[in-house]
């Protein structure tokens, strides 16, 4: 396999990345060793992309749950984000004008509320 050791660009700066590469997890204040494989990434991309910030995070603080469409989990601060850009508010319009529900929307908002389209 080709993941062991590659290098990437993250916030402009070229770091190395892969399970084989051993670090230390990216939370202030935390010492956890791990490594920068994709278990412990952040998003779903090496380097960042739209759902996380590409850190490298322990397990205490890479967190799954945010709905956001992530392989791994998201550390706190693209949660907090995700799950603000990602709000009941932010959600209404789509839930009511998505082709996807075929002007179903507001039915189908009011039996499962908590349910997401993307």
């Amino acid at each position: 396999m080709g993941n062991a050791r590659y290098e990437i660009y993250r916030n402009g700066q070229k770091i190395e990345a892969g399970y084989d590469v051993k670090a230390v997890c990216e939370q202030p204040d935390c010492k956890a060793q791990i490594d920068r494989g994709l278990a412990y990434l952040c998003g779903n991309e090496p380097g960042g992309d739209e759902y996380g910030c590409g850190g490298y995070f322990c397990a205490n603080h890479l967190y799954l749950g945010s709905g956001a469409p992530v392989a791994e989990g998201l550390c706190a601060n693209c949660m907090h984000r995700w799950q603000t850009d990602n709000s009941a508010e932010a959600w209404e319009e789509d839930w009511n004008e998505s082709p996807q529900l075929g002007g179903m929307g507001e039915e189908l908002r009011q039996l499962h509320g908590q349910c997401r389209l993307r």
